[in-house]
């Protein structure tokens, strides 16, 4: 047993002092009542050398101050390799979205995941809305509340332990709950019931573990394929228009003495489109941050030159590696090739009230997002959602 102690100014109290000393504690005499943190920071300094880990922790889920919605935190202590001290801690946020990036990358069909912590706690789940307003406090409902309707299936809780326990492994379930918004969250919820199998594990050394919850009709999904014969194609843009005049475009995508961007006939604030620059020769393509390798790479990346011609030559070109070695998703080109097809039809329309119809759009299952006229849409858009 080690014994801690601490003494006031009076000199008669040496007794608990001795006692620490000669139980391999700690003592801190108290000068008087004012800054105790202060005087006692050898005491606490004492006991960070010896409760101290270098391991990391994970925090529960919080909403960040400056409205970047729910986060986590991974941190880490910084300790003094000679006097063992603790000298601080260093960490790394991520938000719920870009964790949410990484799972849903990898969904086909009507499969869908969710995320949990070591409590049973739903921290991620399609039929979640995350509270976005700090004023809220994050509210989490166990997974088997979303899961299951009155306790059933009962097997269900056979994958819920084994998550909580940061296990890996699978279940089939006959008469798997399986519930999808029915649009918007105000909507309600739709519930199927049929057989389906979870896929869960851990999160390598955090609380965390998620799953994969796949019905047996998505075991023959399919996803589109690249059209063989490209060569009737028309060309497409990315949605970054003015960035087809910079010099790396320029020196990259112009070929045979060609001017991609003069060709494109960009305009800026038209009549209908006060403030935008558009193209009515060419619909434009953006891509979700799901579309790409690393979706907080784009989040985050400003190099929005590059970013166009990268995008430029995979929507185009013949090299497409997919991930992890390519910057997008291999499965999103057959998308973009396959809706190029819909922009002459698009082009040549004309009825009487086109006039009022300002955009016209196709979102795809894989994030592809193609529009006309041409124009920027915001970064972080996903038509999935």
């Amino acid at each position: 047993t080690r014994i801690f102690s601490y003494l006031t100014k009076a000199d008669g109290e040496e007794f608990p002092g001795k006692l620490a000393c000669d139980n391999g504690g700690h003592m801190q005499k108290l000068e008087d009542g004012t800054n105790l943190i202060s005087q006692m920071s050898d005491y606490f300094d004492f006991l960070v050398t010896n409760s101290v880990t270098q391991e990391g922790l994970w925090t529960a889920p919080y909403l960040d101050a400056w409205g970047l919605g729910l986060m986590v935190t991974y941190a880490i202590p910084v300790v003094s390799t000679s006097s063992k001290k603790l000298l601080g801690v260093v960490g790394i946020d991520a938000t719920l979205d870009e964790i949410e990036n990484l799972i849903v990358s990898e969904k086909w069909g009507s499969v869908y995941a969710f995320l949990i912590n070591k409590e049973g706690e739903t921290i991620f789940h399609p039929l979640l809305k995350p509270s976005s307003k700090l004023s809220d406090d994050p509210i989490f409902i166990t997974i088997s509340k979303l899961e299951q309707r009155d306790g059933k299936p009962e097997n269900f809780s056979i994958v819920e332990n084994n998550m909580k326990a940061g296990k890996s492994g699978f279940t089939y379930i006959k008469n798997a709950v399986r519930g999808v918004p029915k649009g918007d969250f105000s909507d309600g919820v739709k519930v199927f019931i049929m057989p389906a199998t979870y896929y869960y594990t851990s999160l390598n050394q955090s609380e965390y573990s998620f799953a994969f919850s796949l019905a047996d009709t998505d075991s023959t999904f399919r996803r589109s394929n690249e059209p063989q014969d490209k060569s009737s194609l028309p060309m497409s843009v990315f949605n970054i228009l003015t960035e087809y005049n910079s010099p790396l475009a320029k020196e990259r995508l112009n070929k045979n003495g060609s001017d991609l961007y003069k060709e494109m006939e960009i305009k800026y604030d038209e009549p209908k489109y006060k403030g935008l620059t558009v193209t009515y020769k060419h619909s434009s393509v953006k891509f979700a941050p799901k579309c790409y390798c690393n979706p907080n790479k784009f989040i985050f990346d400003d190099d929005l030159a590059m970013k166009t011609v990268m995008a430029h030559e995979f929507m185009n070109g013949d090299d497409n590696p997919g991930c992890p070695n390519g910057t997008f998703e291999k499965n999103i080109k057959a998308d973009v090739l396959i809706t190029s097809q819909i922009e002459a039809i698009w082009k040549k329309r004309n009825f009487d009230l086109l006039k009022d119809v300002k955009w016209t759009y196709i979102g795809c299952r894989s994030g592809v997002f193609r529009t006309y006229p041409g124009h920027r849409s915001s970064r972080p858009y996903d038509p999935t959602k």
